[in-house]
């Protein structure tokens, strides 16, 4: 098992500290730019979730480039995400992706958290309500109620306007 570091959150760091202490599995960590290159040596790729929009997986900053080389070697992507991170169209407007500026060494860095991955990239999602493929996922989002008022929020540009 092949995990990269996930660098700012740490999330792969924490997950293979977790693995190896359990003695089962053993997995090694990669630097985050390093997981492209070594992914042609996977049988699956998988990731979680921050949220599943209509046409888009929100997850941590470099999963779009990595399904991308996936889809080009036909390597499996499958997502793995509780139902409770599916946000239908009235509600993806809430979830938006914020670039981070900052300065080192006197020179300007540029930075996100989160990318966003179309679905037409995962192969199968994973989930605490069944094994879907993009078409059915597409379907689950239509399906799940928005109140009338959530729509004049997010129309209202949020709460506090």
């Amino acid at each position: 098992l092949i995990l990269p570091e996930c660098i700012p959150g740490r999330h792969g760091i924490r997950l293979v500290n977790s693995l190896n202490s359990n003695g089962n599995i053993t997995a090694i960590l990669c630097s985050d730019c390093y997981a492209s290159t070594l992914i042609k040596e996977a049988d699956v790729f998988i990731t979680g979730a921050d949220a599943i929009k209509p046409e888009t997986v929100v997850n941590g900053c470099g999963t779009y480039p990595l399904a991308l080389v996936c889809n080009t070697l036909k390597i499996p992507y499958f997502v793995i995400s509780d139902t409770g991170k599916l946000l239908p169209e009235g509600l993806s407007s809430f979830h938006k992706i914020e670039k981070i500026e900052y300065i080192r060494d006197g020179k300007k860095i540029l930075h996100a958290l989160f990318d966003e991955t179309p679905l037409e990239l995962v192969d199968t999602f994973i989930t605490d309500e069944g094994i879907f493929n993009t078409p059915k996922i597409k379907e689950k989002l239509k399906a799940i109620p928005v109140s009338p008022l959530i729509y004049k929020i997010a129309n209202m540009g949020g709460i506090h306007e």
